[in-house]
């Protein structure tokens, strides 16, 4: 499904993340995401910071950088500011893995993202809602 209104990520998690199409037209339902706890050991080939660009409205283009870093044994997501410092205006995010490479977010309505790998094995993006965040540091 593809959608650009402004209502997207609403219209994309109640058909998808709910698994309303699913159970709908297939019959099944998504697997469970029961979190786990990893240790930083675990979790620090995802740290880093993941780059979005996305065309705005208005035409322009709009970069946002997801900072991700572990906190608890869970990643914790920081929004960066346009010159490199931590955004305070957005509460904190967290993702918790639920199998390697695959994370949720901490509430209900939070989509099911992970993390890409490169062709030697690294961890290269992030892809949540559609999207693929390259891993910029």
């Amino acid at each position: 499904m593809l959608t650009n209104s402004e209502d997207g990520p609403k219209l994309l998690s109640t058909f998808f993340q709910d698994d309303w199409a699913l159970s709908r037209f297939a019959g099944v339902h998504n697997l469970p995401a029961d979190p786990e706890t990893r240790t930083a050991a675990q979790l620090a080939p995802y740290e880093g910071r993941y780059d979005l660009a996305e065309i705005g409205p208005d035409g322009t283009t709009a970069r946002v950088t997801l900072e991700f870093t572990a906190e608890g044994g869970r990643l914790r997501i920081r929004p960066l500011n346009p010159d490199g410092t931590v955004s305070d205006a957005a509460p904190p995010e967290y993702v918790d893995f639920t199998r390697d490479d695959h994370v949720v977010g901490a509430t209900p309505l939070s989509p099911r993202s992970d993390f890409v790998r490169g062709p030697s094995g690294e961890v290269a993006w992030y892809r949540t809602s559609g999207r693929l965040l390259p891993k910029v540091g």
